[in-house]
This record gives structure tokens, sequence and C-alpha cells, in this order.
């Protein structure tokens, strides 16, 4: 499933977990665990959704927020 994810990330769409979790035929909890996987394993970056912020996201109101919210866009790491 995380090849398929993977792909997914690459149409460059943007996705909500229920969007992706309904394609994958998984729940949005199994999508958000994978997500983060992926992140710490170096294949995904977290990108904040509001532009030029000029905080740090552990000082972003949103970023408390809960998972599947639209303050974080994942994006594939270079």
């Amino acid at each position: 499933m995380l090849r398929e994810l993977l792909a997914l990330l690459s149409e460059g769409r943007t996705l909500s977990h229920e969007n992706i979790a309904e394609r994958l035929n998984t729940t949005p909890e199994a999508i958000a665990v994978r997500l983060e996987f992926l992140h710490r394993s170096g294949y995904l970056r977290k990108v904040c959704a509001v532009k030029d912020c000029g905080k740090k996201c552990a000082g972003c109101p949103l970023g408390s927020a809960a998972p599947g919210n639209i303050s974080i866009i994942w994006e594939a790491a270079e």
C-alpha cells in the first residue's frame, strides 16, 4: 500500500485523508499512520499550508489540530 500511496501523492492533487483512504480502500486513520511513516523514512516532508506565516510549526495554532486537518500538505522529499 505504501507504493500506491506514494503514486497517488505524486499526481500532485490535493486530497484529504478521507479521499486517499477511499481510493486505497482503507481508513483515514491508516492513511495518517502511513503518511507519518513515510515522513519519518524520508520519503515525504510536511509543508505548512499557511504561506509565510513567520512562525515555526510548533508555534502554529493549527499545528496542534487533529490529524487530517488542512494545515499540513505532504510533498515528496528530494
